[in-house]
């Protein structure tokens, strides 16, 4: 990297004077980096790499438009294939783990270790195995535990689920418990989701063979029914022995209490908006979905402004700082709260996927689920008229 190059040659010309005029400082052990000082390097490297990605890709869209030949046509293409093997983010799993190996007691252990998962690739990863080990031999029984359960369940592989079956085991809390089967029944689920699109589309089937290997891709197709199957039945066990810590989200049963923070800090609830029709949009400055949403959102809000509607777009933004500071510079007249990254709505109400979006009637019962556009204005409308009626 030019930039880093830069920077040691800059260190190196002015370290003679250093050594010269100030032996005391040169001598200074350096200090050990901390997890916040990991995690800026990390976003940083990773801001720097999805800029160039995007750069490439418009470039690349620009000179596929202009190709006149084959041959430009087949390298534009070329370059439109963003490799995410690229990304910086696996090199940081390592340094996550290792932060969390030489510091133990530090209250970020657990942070550290969900981001190594995270970063790590999954099972293929050599840090995989010994993340897990660490999570299994001292927090299985925690609470901190909850925080890397859907991560290690997606991947669906046996020392995973083994690490979640102790969780259900061992730790006294039912919630943890039931959002550790909840994260196997997630994987089951995913594998074979992901079957039925390597049975469909060849070249995926060879990019994750490339990948993972053609016995990992074998297995996978083999135990797709076994997996969907599976799947079902732990949902149901979930639903029916974890009724009293999950609630029924279905359309036409009431909305579970939301108890959140608004951007000033100040404490809200979703009981406080009974008697108005409610769309709740879960979401984060990230997510481009989300984001294409908001021009329909800032007209919706503006013809309806008369009526007993509410619109709240709660943010799973990891800061609220990064929330306040996105609608700051974007026109979004409406509530925002911020939950965070984790806990809170996304996990009492199952968020999977963003934008998710609720439609809430003015009684506070759930009527519809992930509508968008067109489509939701006219259901907000309808449920606007109905209690009207009433």
């Amino acid at each position: 990297m030019n930039w880093l190059l830069t920077g040691l040659l800059s260190l190196g010309l002015a370290g003679s004077a250093l050594r010269a005029d100030d032996k005391t400082a040169d001598a200074a052990p350096k200090a050990p980096p901390s997890y916040d000082s990991i995690k800026k390097e990390y976003q940083e490297a990773q801001a720097k790499w999805a800029n160039a990605m995007r750069k490439q890709f418009a470039e690349a869209s620009k000179a596929l438009q202009e190709a006149k030949t084959d041959e430009e046509k087949q390298a534009a293409q070329k370059k439109l294939m963003v490799r995410m093997d690229d990304s910086p983010a696996p090199q940081f799993a390592p340094r996550f783990l290792k932060f969390a190996q030489d510091n133990p007691k530090d209250p970020s252990v657990v942070k550290a270790l969900s981001l190594a998962l995270n970063l790590s690739g999954g099972p293929k990863s050599p840090s995989w195995s010994k993340i897990l080990a660490i999570l299994d031999k001292d927090y299985v029984d925690k609470p901190e535990i909850r925080s890397v359960l859907r991560s290690v369940g997606r991947w669906g592989d046996e020392a995973g689920d083994k690490l979640l079956q102790d969780v259900v085991a061992k730790n006294p809390d039912r919630k943890i418990q039931g959002l550790a089967y909840k994260a196997i029944a997630e994987g089951q689920d995913l594998a074979a989701k992901m079957a039925d699109q390597l049975k469909a589309n060849e070249r995926a089937r060879e990019s994750v063979t490339k990948d993972r290997g053609a016995a990992y891709v074998d297995l996978l197709l083999a135990n797709a029914e076994h997996a969907r199957q599976k799947a079902k039945e732990l949902t149901l066990f979930i639903r029916e022995q974890y009724k009293d810590v999950f609630p029924d989200l279905s359309v036409g049963k009431p909305a579970p209490e939301v108890v959140s923070q608004d951007i000033d800090g100040k404490k809200v609830q979703l009981s406080s908006l009974k008697g108005k029709v409610v769309v709740l949009d879960i979401w984060a400055t990230w997510c481009g979905p989300c984001k294409a949403m908001i021009p329909h959102e800032r007209e919706m809000v503006g013809r309806l402004k008369a009526e007993p509607f509410a619109l709240v777009s709660i943010s799973a933004d990891d800061e609220k700082k990064t929330l306040t500071d996105f609608i700051a510079k974007t026109e979004m007249p409406w509530n925002h709260w911020w939950n965070g990254s984790s806990g809170g709505i996304l996990e009492d109400w199952d968020v999977q996927f963003f934008p998710t979006i609720y439609v809430i009637d003015a009684k506070g019962l759930i009527r519809h689920k992930n509508l968008r556009g067109e489509e939701l204005e006219k259901a907000v409308n309808a449920l606007i008229q109905e209690t009207k009626l009433k």
